[in-house]
């Protein structure tokens, strides 16, 4: 459905686009159509007439285009059909932000010197209520958070932590503000977590216990995730599914 853009093409784009828009980001994608238009689908979902007419197959792929990228990031990371000042207009202009360690706000707190290379992200109630998608736990794992600890979190985020192998530990409020006034009190803090006895060590010696669901725990102390759990029983689905195959052929006749 794309084509990915030579060097020179690519550094074309980007210079009018950075020149139209002012943007300093340290890198720019853009993602022009493709001037090969693919066959008719075999089944048929669109009709013949409105697929062989380039305009509409045009039309449909800049919807879905913009459906896809629409539910990976914000609007302010992408545009569509931008004529820029060298007049060429492509589909889609994504514009990634600078990469770490580059105009970084050195007055949020993760972008402090004592706190760099930090894998435990403590914080306060709700946490995780602003999204429901996986992204919001993919962008603390790629950061380098492997453990967050709160007083609650949103569900639906506690569970998505759970499936992308973060562990997300429940305190109550006042061993949260405990845990809040040693750190901050003491620069080189190290938090200790152990899964496996289920417990929060402070460099003074002070545990703080938390409860975990018993799958929840199995899953991440073996690195897995439901697909990954359920590869476990990958004979007995087999044979399963060789068993329903003989005793009900019906389910399984195809085209």
């Amino acid at each position: 459905m794309a084509w990915a853009p030579s060097t020179e093409a690519h550094k074309e784009f980007s210079n009018a686009v950075a020149r139209d828009s002012g943007d300093k980001s340290d890198m720019i994608l853009l993602i022009a159509p493709d001037r090969k238009f693919p066959d008719a689908p075999a089944d048929e979902t669109l009709p013949t007439s409105s697929w062989s007419n380039k305009q509409t197959r045009g039309v449909f792929g800049e919807i879905q285009l913009n459906e896809i990228i629409a539910n990976i990031l914000p609007p302010s990371y992408f545009s569509t059909q931008d004529t820029l000042s060298n007049y060429s207009r492509p589909d889609l202009v994504i514009k990634l932000p600078n990469p770490p360690g580059k105009n970084q706000n050195p007055e949020f707190v993760i972008n402090f010197e004592r706190y760099q290379g930090s894998k435990i992200l403590l914080t306060r109630e709700n946490f995780g209520c602003g999204s429901s998608r996986e992204h919001a736990p993919w962008a603390l794992q790629d950061y380098g958070f492997r453990c967050i600890i709160s007083s609650s979190f949103a569900d639906i985020f506690y569970n998505n932590c759970r499936k992308n192998g973060i562990l997300a530990v429940v305190l109550q409020n006042y061993e949260i503000q405990a845990l809040f006034e040693e750190v901050e009190a003491n620069e080189g803090c190290l938090l200790t977590v152990d899964l496996p006895r289920q417990n929060v060590t402070t460099p003074e010696g002070k545990k703080f216990s938390f409860e975990i669901d018993s799958f929840a725990k199995n899953c991440l102390l073996k690195g897995m995730d439901d697909i990954g759990w359920t590869l476990q029983f990958e004979e007995k689905i087999q044979s399963y599914e060789q068993q329903a195959r003989s005793e009900k052929p019906w389910l399984f006749i195809s085209n």
